[in-house]
């Protein structure tokens, strides 16, 4: 637990050591010992240490648990590494829907220098709604819509905006109203904007 405490701490980093500290006494981890040990590597954006982390999880055999999958995409989205973090989620043989919403923000969030990585957002979203038996929530249209934004995708971003609603049941936030206004705004359809405040 204090592992646990330590990665959501101002110095996440002393997780690393006290990970250390476990293993010179002798303390074999179990599988929750790992997904905070990657959430405190991305909250200080430590690459180095979570590939030696990643290495301890092969070691340890716990490759194969989605939490720890889930945060190894969070650690190389959030270190720039989209094609590692890509990997990771195309390696999972088990994907619930924070996996695929760490891919889909890894690369829309990487993506606003390369269009590419947006575009693969978008055609991982409909991957998810058509084989997986994974549903969006309301943090996946947000990621969508950021998507449409950069890609200067406004006839898709008012689908999706509508979608949710209509199809998911899911009711719009003041979030996703700003994502939209970011999405007119940005194609210059400023009125369009205003009017959809």
């Amino acid at each position: 637990m204090l592992n646990r405490g330590y990665s959501s701490s101002d110095t996440p980093v002393e997780s690393i050591w006290f990970y250390s500290e476990m293993e010179r006494r002798g303390i074999n981890p179990n599988k929750l010992t790992f997904p905070f040990l990657l959430k405190a590597c991305a909250s200080f954006l430590g690459l180095t240490a979570g590939r030696q982390i990643q290495v301890e999880v092969l070691k340890h055999g716990f490759d194969s648990d989605v939490y720890v999958g889930n945060n190894l995409i969070h650690l190389y989205g959030s270190c720039k590494k989209t094609y590692d973090a890509r990997k990771m989620f195309d390696e999972m043989t088990d994907r619930n829907f924070v996996s695929w919403n760490s891919i889909m923000t890894a690369l829309v969030e990487n993506g606003l220098a390369q269009y590419g990585f947006v575009e693969e957002a978008l055609q991982l979203f409909a991957k998810m709604m058509k084989e997986s038996t994974v549903r969006p929530k309301y943090v996946t249209f947000l990621g969508v819509l950021c998507a449409c934004s950069h890609t200067a995708l406004v006839d898709d971003g008012y689908k999706y905006f509508h979608e949710m609603e209509k199809a998911h049941k899911i009711k719009p936030m003041i979030i996703h109203y700003r994502a939209m206004v970011d999405i007119l705004g940005r194609a210059c359809r400023l009125n369009e904007a205003y009017d959809f405040i």
